[in-house]
């Protein structure tokens, strides 16, 4: 498992951070020089900053996938270790995205216009935290809930994809959650316009999403270390 940590955290954890301070620095650049360069275009601003704040999310729950994996089928200590490396990045990631604002824009925006962008990323950071932590909580459960029915750890022996897969139904668990949440808010909000069913289905696209990137960290971790095992 020594071997699979490193590959880990450069392909999920590092190289989507960097990309993701890459395009915030665009984003700034963009709006640093929108009144010299009269050909950036608003659409271009906005998918910029859009693609950063994707890939930040997106590297997140990457790691969530990937401690998902550590809590089942790793010994604590590692379990622990990338439990704790993927809250990091749940808070460092959003915030080092200000970083970037802060040197590129600091002498040319007004203070509440920095001061929101600050709000904007530390609300993210929260957000993702709490995120993180009811996926911990769901793992714990279901780790008990094998202990209890089974009296058995779990094996992983269930295919990946499979709902009787620990990874998978602590992951299923967390996003039909989600949800199921958004979907009682929409009825309640009581706004059944185009607008509001528009933005339900992107909730279901996220929601989507966020699973099949949780599931494919965790299905690299578990053939990467599967690889320095037999090494």
């Amino acid at each position: 498992m020594k071997k699979a940590m490193p590959k880990l955290l450069i392909f999920f954890y590092l190289i989507p951070w960097a990309l993701a301070l890459v395009l915030t620095f665009f984003d700034s650049l963009w709006n640093l020089m929108y009144l010299d360069w009269l050909w950036i275009p608003d659409a271009l601003m906005v998918i910029t900053d859009l693609s950063a704040y994707y890939l930040t999310e997106l590297a997140v729950f990457a790691g969530f996938g990937i401690f998902l994996y550590y809590i089942f089928f790793a010994r604590p200590a590692k379990a622990v270790l990338m439990t704790a490396l993927s809250f990091a990045a749940a808070l460092i990631f959003p915030i080092s995205r200000y970083v970037v604002r802060h040197f590129m824009l600091l002498d040319v925006m007004y203070d509440i216009g920095m001061l929101d962008y600050f709000y904007e990323d530390l609300l993210t950071a929260e957000y993702l935290l709490l995120y993180g932590a009811l996926t911990l909580i769901a793992a714990l459960l279901v780790r008990a809930f094998w202990a209890i029915v089974f009296r058995r750890k779990p094996d992983g022996s269930a295919k990946l994809l499979s709902i009787r897969h620990p990874v998978t139904l602590s992951s299923v668990i967390i996003i039909l959650t989600a949800i199921l949440l958004a979907t009682v808010f929409f009825i309640l909000a009581g706004s059944f316009t185009g607008e509001a069913f528009l933005s339900l289905a992107v909730e279901y696209l996220v929601g989507i999403t966020r699973l099949a990137v949780m599931l494919f960290a965790a299905f690299m971790a578990a053939r990467w270390n599967a690889n320095a095992a037999s090494k």
